[in-house]
């Protein structure tokens, strides 16, 4: 078991060993045990060493909020009499670089250290981790805190990331302020983002917009010998004017920015004109316009970078090499070259680019929020894949994602510690994730996750195997915390059903007559529809692209083909209700779940 409680009986002290190491750690032999709290009373303080600032303050603030949630007690912040230690925040150690800290206890200090403010950030919730607590999913339904209220630390570690920048990010963004401010504190809390900020982007319209299209239309594409708002002529030097104001501008704007995006729109119609072709390919014009860019950046910001991707017609590396100061995300879908992933980072370094990775956990119309379909959802290949762009040297990792933390949460999560330290054991960290999050209902749960992790196909059968697990894991755990996180899966286990039914319905399925079809879809829609709505606010499903995107119409392609059936009536359902389900109806449902996928006798 990857983490573990040593019950110190001589002192009545809970003394936590390294439970869970962040990733690069080095570790020394423990040190001395440092006591927070014994019977629920502080036994330190919290003191911000050298210069004070607004985040340190904040930091301070955090860290005592959630030990008075697993003591019970309030630990003062700054020197105060009656306490026999202080965990002692300090920054500007500059070996330690931009986001490395180190984590050390003494018998009368616990110093969590770092250059930065994010470095210091890192190791207060490093810290948190180590005492037992857990940000699995965003929804704090999900957040697990230990209760001790006699507390003490033996830890020594030195850790960095093995990336530099971190992104777990959601396709159409998280739609709700719940969605949103759980995101964010998720992201924190999980040591996502990071010091090298990359903004890689499709770009070109923010600095030729496709509505100047009527005034200029020599500033776009030539395509098929007309003129299109789509993709930019590269070779009209207006354009590669505008973009170098756009970005000089974006940095004497914004001067804490790292890199600023000059990556083409998405899609194809790139320029067919004389002038366009005589610089070569789609790359080596694309690639070329990103060199001059940066030269006119690197002479007036020395330090900064523009970014783009190595992405579908511009994937293939380009003739000519880059000037210093372009950053190059290479995707890993979209690869319209005959370059194997390896090989094509190699040409790029090559050729002067700096590489990081821009990768696809879960894509709404890919994987629809069904289980084991996403990457994220198959969690090891998952991990095998990051190990991977570890030792190809990528230095940062981009991850488009969806907000359906039911199926893909477990690999979020897991790909959050990986981006720090890829040699962490994938399946301890399940174990971990199961143990901690489901208590006695582990192992039935472990097989459930393992199940969706194979990659097999979901089908009817796959939904009946994990309500029996769920159903086995309900049994075995009566802690409220535990239940409600069961409850969690049991909603999304429900619209799973839901998912199958209206499939079921829509191919034919049940309703031999054509009148009979008709009502039966249409009820099968609302019931997913409604349903899809409440739960939008648990994270479980990417619910807003599947209820208010272009792909509303092709999900539901079979409802709204029905003569009789008023599209109106599906907006309709969509606000409907947007109550999260109660426990009580949670069990309702899964009682019924159960009964309805019995196999036939």
């Amino acid at each position: 078991m990857l983490a573990t409680l040593a019950k110190m009986k001589t002192t009545r002290v809970v003394l936590i060993a390294l439970l869970l190491l962040p990733t690069c750690a080095r570790v020394r032999p423990a040190s001395t045990a440092f006591v927070l709290a014994a019977d629920g009373r502080a036994r330190c303080c919290i003191v911000i060493e050298g210069e004070r600032s607004a985040a340190r303050e904040a930091l301070a603030k955090e860290l005592q909020f959630w030990l008075r949630e697993i003591t019970g007690a309030t630990i003062p912040l700054g020197e105060t009499q009656g306490v026999n230690g202080a965990i002692v925040l300090a920054a500007g150690h500059t070996a330690l670089g931009p986001e490395g800290f180190a984590v050390r206890s003494g018998r009368r200090r616990l110093s969590l250290v770092a250059n930065t403010d994010l470095g210091l950030q890192h190791a207060v919730y490093a810290l948190l981790e180590h005492v037992g607590c857990r940000w699995f999913f965003p929804d704090p339904v999900w957040t697990v805190v230990p209760k001790e209220p006699n507390l003490a630390v033996s830890v020594d570690l030195r850790a960095s990331p093995a990336f530099g920048y971190r992104r777990i990010w959601y396709g159409w963004g998280p739609r709700t302020k719940k969605l949103a401010d759980d995101y964010h504190a998720w992201m924190k809390r999980n040591r996502q983002l990071g010091a090298f900020q990359t903004d890689c982007g499709h770009a070109w319209e923010r600095y030729v917009p496709a509505r100047e299209f009527e005034k200029h239309p020599e500033l776009f594409g030539l395509v098929k010998g007309e003129r299109k708002p789509l993709q930019l002529c590269t070779s009209n030097p207006d354009v590669e004017k505008r973009i170098i104001e756009g970005v000089l501008a974006r940095f004497r704007k914004e001067p804490g920015l790292n890199m600023v995006s000059v990556d083409p729109n998405d899609g194809a119609g790139y320029c067919e004109c004389e002038r366009c072709a005589a610089l070569g390919s789609v790359s080596d014009r694309v690639f070329l316009l990103a060199s001059n860019v940066a030269k006119a950046v690197r002479n007036q910001f020395p330090d900064k970078w523009v970014g783009l991707y190595a992405y579908a017609f511009h994937c293939e590396p380009p003739r000519t090499p880059f000037a210093p100061g372009v950053y190059v995300q290479v995707t890993t879908g979209f690869r319209y070259t005959k370059l194997s992933f390896d090989d094509q980072v190699t040409a790029f370094r090559k050729l002067g680019a700096r590489l990081g990775v821009y990768d696809y956990f879960s894509v709404y119309p890919w994987d629809w929020d069904m289980p084991g379909k996403a990457k994220a959802s198959r969690v090891y290949e998952l991990a095998q894949a990051i190990r991977h762009y570890r030792d190809l040297g990528l230095s940062t990792y981009d991850a488009e994602s969806g907000c359906n933390w039911g199926p893909n949460g477990l690999g979020y999560w897991l790909a959050a510690r990986l981006m720090w330290d890829p040699e962490a054991d994938p399946k301890a960290l399940v174990g971990d994730f199961c143990e901690r999050a489901f208590g006695r209902a582990a192992e039935p749960m472990r097989r459930l996750y393992e199940r969706w992790a194979s990659g097999e196909k979901f089908a009817p059968q796959g939904l009946r195997l994990a309500l029996l697990d769920l159903q086995q894991a309900y049994k075995q755990e009566t802690e409220p915390s535990v239940r409600a996180r069961l409850d969690r899966v049991a909603m999304y286990l429900h619209w799973l059903r839901l998912s199958l039914d209206y499939d079921r319905v829509a191919r034919g399925g049940g309703a031999p007559r054509a009148g009979e079809r008709s009502d039966a879809l249409q009820q099968a829609a609302r019931e997913l529809i409604v349903f899809s709505r409440r739960l939008m606010d648990t994270g479980l499903i990417h619910a807003y692209p599947m209820l208010s995107s272009e792909w509303f119409q092709r999900r539901f392609a079979a409802l709204l083909k029905l003569k009789d059936f008023d599209p109106k009536q599906a907006e309709a359902w969509k606000t409907e209700r947007t109550d999260i389900p109660s426990a009580e109806e949670t069990a309702r449902l899964f009682a019924a779940d159960l009964e309805a996928t019995q196999p036939a006798n």
